[in-house]
């Protein structure tokens, strides 16, 4: 059964879960199956809600190129093409999002849309209430590089039971999650300069490739 599948069959029992999210339940998940699969890298992008609309986010990101999806390509085509030496450039990634938006996964905690601004309760409850599916959607779509974009706090308390390390010294943003990294990000539309935060998300991937290496291991 393709990971596409598994995540359908999933959401169909999370809709059954709970009566209100019938009409409003946001799908999500890998983006396009067949880049997913080409892609060495595979990087889930954990977010905290989809901003007022409903639908399937999937379709979206295939679709859409406005609102934060260039930059999750972006940030896709940044760890892709980051080495233990070099950072790529903002113009490559620019010229390329479109291709790399298709190669990540999307998820958000909570399943239901939202307004202009995330209310952090909610998020949070809503996040504690799902666990054990968000859990199920994380193994099933099994990344080996999650980006949390402003979710990484709701995350490390929800995980309290699992290690969670991070890697270094301290203060790289980057933790160790099982086999997984995860790193400590801002949200896409977080209101700094896209090549700001491209530059900022490759310099902490490079850091991790550079520590990983160190220790005879590999990511991609």
């Amino acid at each position: 059964m393709s990971i596409t599948a598994k995540l359908d069959e999933l959401f169909k029992e999370w809709i059954a879960s709970n009566p209100s999210y019938k009409d409003s339940f946001v799908k999500d998940g890998v983006v396009n199956e067949t880049e997913w699969s080409d892609s060495e890298c595979k990087i889930l992008i954990l977010l905290k809600e989809r901003n007022k609309d409903t639908g399937d986010i999937r379709e979206s990101i295939n679709q859409e190129k406005q609102g934060v999806w260039p930059e999750v390509g972006e940030w896709s085509f940044g760890i892709h093409k980051t080495l233990l030496t070099e950072i790529p450039d903002f113009k490559d990634a620019k010229d390329e999002r479109d291709k790399f938006r298709k190669m990540v996964a999307v998820m958000n905690l909570k399943k239901t849309p939202g307004g202009g601004s995330a209310n952090e309760e909610e998020i949070r409850e809503a996040a504690r209430k799902d666990w054990d599916f968000i859990c199920r959607e994380i193994a099933i779509i099994d990344p080996k590089i999650i980006i949390c974009g402003g979710t990484f706090n709701f995350f490390r308390e929800l995980c309290s039971e699992w290690e969670i390390r991070e890697l270094g010294n301290g203060g790289n943003r980057a933790y160790k999650f099982g086999d997984r990294v995860v790193i400590d990000f801002v949200h896409p539309s977080y209101r700094v300069r896209s090549d700001m935060k491209f530059y900022y998300l490759c310099a902490i991937y490079q850091k991790v490739l550079n520590i990983l290496h160190k220790q005879g291991l590999s990511l991609c």
